[in-house]
């Protein structure tokens, strides 16, 4: 088990309505910096849940059950590979890993950052 309660920042760029969490961070962090902003990201109802720990939980994807809450608005993701290498996943880097993370299964390393685009 690996402790990311110390990478528990949380920070929001209102001008390009972006917000960078860290791995340990708490969706009730993101919930008030965030709010701060007039800005939200979808995600789980409780407070304490860990953002790593829901956007990291592998659903089933078919229409009925939906997407994770932050899958669609999730950006890119800071990753350490197994063998120690720190990589970003998105759409335009490595995005076989960044398709992997948002469902594709697991163990591809640890996420350490996640930035995503707030609703208003």
């Amino acid at each position: 088990m690996i402790d990311l309660s110390p990478l528990s920042s949380v920070s929001v760029d209102p001008a390009t309505r972006t917000v960078r969490v860290g791995g340990g961070a708490t969706w009730g962090q993101v919930d008030a910096a965030t709010h701060e902003h007039g800005l939200a990201v979808p995600c789980g109802i409780i407070s304490t849940t860990g953002v790593g720990g829901l956007n990291a939980r592998r659903r089933d994807r078919s229409p009925h059950t939906g997407l994770r809450p932050d899958d669609r608005h999730l950006l890119a993701a800071q990753v350490v590979l197994p063998d120690g290498r720190p990589v970003t996943a998105s759409a335009d880097e490595n995005p076989d890993l960044f398709w992997a993370l948002r469902g594709g299964g697991g163990n591809f390393g640890v996420v350490t950052e996640f930035t995503s685009a707030p609703t208003r």
